[in-house]
């Protein structure tokens, strides 16, 4: 539904009403990240399991309903972030769909939305020592990870100009992740205090030479990855680097 719908007698007053609106989203938004911060802050001090909703609620100088109107369950405060996360992650990857360069262009998308969202990196240092201690919650995570994986495998496979029996696109894409896993994790293992966009660069010296993948023909990448083995099967270290 348009503005011009809603308020259909004067433009102006549309915009007027809109701007109201939008000052109560925003005011939702302030109160919704003040609860989640607060929750996030007794999850990652005392452990998931030993925080109850009313807690949360108390600490955050809300009611027990007006908490549950923002999260309607408790792991809502922890799969909310990293819900979120993925949005940005998968929207910015639709962007990116006409890409000849996945590789680059993925990770130039990681740093760039580590800029963007630099203020509000400590609350991420935060929900990462909330999250370890509520395993069970990010295993119901796994639709989210599903997305950005199948994205991000989506986004290779155009690039290369492969079919679904290629291994290619999957493995770029899984090495993608576990490469992103790895800068962050070192990252939050500093307690953010380590420059989060200078180890994406380092990282990405190590990367594979996206050319060399794009140009070799599949059946001939995985022959002479599997030449070069030691017989303990194909990784994807072997594919990609050619060791």
């Amino acid at each position: 539904m348009t503005a011009q719908s809603y308020f259909p007698e004067d433009p102006a007053t549309s915009r007027q009403a809109l701007g109201v609106e939008d000052g109560w989203n925003k005011r939702r938004q302030r109160v919704a990240a003040h609860i989640e911060s607060v929750a996030l802050q007794l999850f990652a001090t005392r452990g998931y399991r030993s925080v109850t909703v009313s807690e949360i609620a108390d600490a955050a100088g809300v009611s027990s309903r007006t908490a549950a109107r923002y999260f309607p369950s408790k792991a809502d405060y922890l799969l909310g972030v990293l819900q979120r996360s993925v949005d940005r992650t998968v929207a910015g990857l639709e962007r990116l769909k006409e890409t000849d360069d996945p590789v680059n262009d993925v990770w130039n998308l990681w740093v760039d939305l580590s800029r963007t969202h630099e203020q509000s990196l400590p609350n991420y240092v935060v929900w990462a020592r909330a999250a370890r201690t509520a395993p069970e919650v990010l295993a119901r995570s796994n639709a989210a990870q599903k997305r950005l994986r199948g994205g991000l495998t989506a986004l290779c496979g155009t690039a290369l100009g492969s079919d679904p029996t290629d291994v290619r696109a999957p493995v770029l894409a899984a090495a993608l992740m576990a490469a992103n896993t790895a800068v962050v994790s070192s990252w939050v293992a500093s307690g953010g205090r380590a420059d989060l966009e200078g180890l994406f660069h380092a990282a990405r010296t190590v990367l594979p030479h996206y050319a060399a993948v794009r140009n070799a023909a599949p059946a001939a990448v995985i022959a002479s990855a599997h030449r070069r083995s030691t017989g303990a099967g194909l990784s994807a270290a072997h594919w990609l680097y050619g060791t």
